[in-house]
């Protein structure tokens, strides 16, 4: 049966055949030959048999149609007489013969002996001798082990994964008796990646590879193919080749955006089969697979460890300080609470860290991952507190153009902080009430509950206890909210963390302020520590902020202490501050300043600006009149 057999395009190399004494030509898929190409007309040429012989007919095609270099509009075919339409050529053969498909001066050359068929990823050979259908089959075999690499590189999710698909890859494809991919850290260092080995392996692992291959292969980012290394003229001398018996070698950089980001070492030892120049182009071909996906996973790793820094930075800046026994008991409280989904009230008095407490028992909970929604009772207007928490349906009210979820909705399957709960309307604990029962919510507005799966912290400075009394709170929402409760022990109950505090804030902002090496003197630091802190926490950090950011001295003074803080302390002095209205000037201006002293508590610093002169003289002064401070 005579066929025609594609030399070029992307159908290369298929055979078809003519079974009927008519048939035509073209791209579109009526025709018994469909031909792949854009300057292919839709019914290009038509191939009959006209009793004596095989004519060829052009269809009005609008590129034409050429037999053996000519233009034709009709010709008579002969056996091996090369076709072209459009970009396609073929050859037309008759039932006894066949074609290479390799070409020589762009002419086919005929063979009778056999003919190759290729039929879609299978290559089949029909009378070929048994050394090349083993050709064949292994050419198979690592095309398929490439395109296996191929579907599983953008699957993998690190490093190992993507370098452990790759050695199996290698190992069909190229057969190496070692592999070793060699990373690149971020200083331009090379790290041999460790895989997970045989027995076997690892033993070899402890031979060391070529570093001049890999050096030669790094420096000029090119693919280097050593067929017998101990005889290679580049590598004379390299001590490694010849002491581990490195028969062949290549080593091939994988490059993104021409940056180096690995490269790939395969060596064979001892008398093996050196490496030829396909494969070389079989292990090009393995690195271009490679570079997008090392490049995604190394972005997913930059975005991982900067996630893991602001969590750790999250975590660090609402952590709760303290060594005394009184907040030892609140981290043991935050442990257990963690552990439970139960609802926690938390008490105390205002700036003694509730919200640190409700970060704690949600960042140490099953929960963590998920979102924790933080709402300040107290800020919300009590027309928009049902908003708020609880969202609302389009056309709810005036302004609510669009649907918006609530509070509740947006900490699903997290934790949500009531700050200030004693604050809510009764409407609003009417409702909260029942989310707490039931799980559900409705949207103002809305007609349809919405399920949520939340835990509930809430927090307040006020006795609800006395507020119940008063009817300003619901009982049983007291009752529901209180399954695990903790007051918080005020800053002046635990006297021996204020050190510590005030120290962890003076770090702080003196880091914020490029001011590392600031410090508080011992009286500066026993004037914090004597202070009652009435603003507990918060007060003390305020405080320490306003030190760092008004005193230019590295180590803290008496005098930088704001003065609500250390108190007003009186100057040892006269009592009577009486003078004789004749009296000295030196005597005036002695009782003069012993006055400001008093007024500014001690303090040096101020009572020198008072009185308008500088520091140091205020010093001379008070040794001068032998003042007593």
């Amino acid at each position: 049966m005579p066929k025609l057999t594609v030399l070029t395009g992307v159908q290369k190399g298929k055979s078809f055949p003519v079974p009927r004494e008519q048939i035509t030509i073209g791209r579109d898929h009526s025709n018994e030959i469909q031909l792949h190409g854009q300057k292919l007309s839709r019914s290009h040429a038509m191939l009959e048999y006209d009793g004596t012989g095989w004519l060829l007919t052009d269809l009005g095609s609008r590129n034409g149609t050429i037999v053996n270099n000519q233009s034709i509009k009709s010709s008579r075919l002969k056996s091996g007489d090369e076709i072209r339409i459009g970009e396609i050529s073929m050859v037309f053969t008759t039932e006894t013969e066949a074609i290479d498909l390799r070409k020589d001066k762009g002419s086919p050359q005929r063979i009778l002996e056999e003919t190759l068929i290729l039929e879609g990823p299978e290559i089949f050979a029909k009378e070929q001798p048994e050394a090349a259908l083993s050709d064949i089959k292994n050419a198979n075999e690592r095309l398929r082990a490439l395109l296996d690499l191929t579907c599983k590189v953008g699957a993998a999710r690190g490093l190992e994964e993507l370098m452990e698909c790759t050695a199996a890859a290698i190992d069909a494809c190229i057969e190496p008796d070692r592999f070793v991919p060699i990373a690149v850290n971020q200083k331009g260092g090379l790290r041999p990646w460790a895989l997970s080995r045989s027995d076997f392996d690892r033993d070899f692992e402890k031979h060391p590879i070529s570093q001049s291959i890999v050096g030669t292969a790094r420096e000029k980012l090119v693919g280097i193919l050593s067929v017998n290394a101990a005889e290679d003229e580049r590598f004379q001398g390299a001590r490694s080749i010849a002491v581990n018996r490195i028969a062949t070698a290549m080593c091939v950089p994988i490059l993104h955006e021409q940056k180096l980001k690995m490269l790939l070492y395969v060596d064979r030892l001892g008398e093996a089969e050196s490496f030829t120049r396909d494969e070389l182009e079989m292990l090009n071909g393995i690195c271009a697979c490679l570079a997008p996906p090392l490049e995604n996973i190394a972005f997913a790793d930059r975005l991982n460890e900067e996630r893991q820094v602001l969590v750790n930075e999250i975590r660090c800046q609402h952590s709760i300080i303290g060594q005394s026994e009184a907040i030892e008991q609140v981290y043991t409280f935050i442990e257990k609470a963690a552990s439970s989904g139960a609802c926690v009230l938390i008490t105390g008095e205002s700036g003694t860290g509730k919200e640190l407490v409700a970060r704690g028992i949600h960042y140490n909970s099953s929960r963590e991952g998920k979102a924790l929604e933080i709402v300040n009772c107290a800020a919300l207007n009590h027309t928009l507190m049902d908003s708020e928490l609880f969202g609302h349906a389009r056309g709810a009210f005036t302004d609510a153009r669009e649907e918006k979820p609530g509070r509740f909705e947006l900490a699903h399957q997290g934790t949500i902080f009531l700050d200030e709960i004693g604050e809510l309307s009764e409407e609003s604990q009417s409702k909260l009430l029942r989310v707490l029962e039931t799980g559900e919510l409705r949207r103002l507005g809305d007609t349809a509950d919405r399920h949520v799966d939340l835990r509930v912290i809430a927090a307040t400075n006020r006795d609800l206890r006395i507020e119940m009394k008063e009817g300003k709170f619901r009982s049983d929402l007291f009752y529901r909210l209180n399954v695990l409760s903790m007051k918080l022990p005020p800053l002046r109950e635990r006297v021996g963390d204020i050190q510590i505090i005030a120290n962890h804030f003076l770090k702080e902002f003196g880091n914020k302020c490029a001011r590392p090496e600031l410090r508080f003197s011992d009286e500066a630091m026993n004037a914090l520590t004597a202070h009652d802190w009435p603003g507990n926490v918060r007060e003390l950090k305020n405080v320490v902020e306003r030190m760092v950011v008004m005193c230019n001295d590295q180590v803290f003074q008496l005098e930088d202490v704001p003065l609500e803080v250390r108190g007003v302390r009186a100057v040892k002095g006269p009592v009577d501050l009486a003078v004789d209205p004749l009296c000295t000037l030196a005597e005036l201006e002695r009782v003069h300043i012993i006055r400001i002293l008093q007024h500014t508590g001690g303090n040096k610093k101020e009572t020198a600006q008072m009185l308008g002169i500088d520091r140091s003289t205020l010093y001379a002064r008070i040794k001068t009149y032998g003042i007593e401070t």
